[in-house]
């Protein structure tokens, strides 16, 4: 058995510090994944903010993590990037499952498929520096 990290510790401490890492986590990586999309196809903060009827200052809201973003308003964001989002639920079994509980997908249209790997390194990865 490996020892746990300060992290790991920490999330495991109480059911509040797990529900608040998930939290973030799932913020994190729906936002670096519109972030990927955008640039992937060339849609800049403005670009998306019209498609949506939305101001900029929205849009950079939202890829902040600073808006909560309701199922509703991800689906509006997929379907103006010609996109569609789906997610999957997992049962938690510790650290390791914990930061792959929530799974998204971003199925591009028209066939091809991308997944988004929701472990702790690829959540560091793709966090964007304040």
């Amino acid at each position: 058995m490996t020892e746990q990290t300060q992290f790991e510790a920490w999330i495991d401490e109480s059911p509040d510090n797990a529900k608040i890492f998930q939290q973030e986590a799932l913020i994190l990586k729906v936002t670096h994944m519109i972030w990927g999309w955008m640039e992937e196809k060339g849609i800049s903060r403005s670009d998306l903010a019209g498609r949506l009827g939305r101001t900029r200052g929205y849009i950079s809201q939202v890829l902040a993590g600073d808006k909560n973003l309701t199922i509703r308003t991800i689906a509006d964001i997929a379907t103006a990037m010609d996109t569609q989002a789906d997610f999957s639920l997992r049962p938690l079994g510790g650290f390791e499952a914990e930061t792959n509980v929530i799974q998204f997908r971003w199925n591009l249209m028209p066939s091809t498929t991308v997944s988004v790997d929701s472990t702790a390194g690829a959540l560091v990865d793709g966090a964007r520096a304040a």
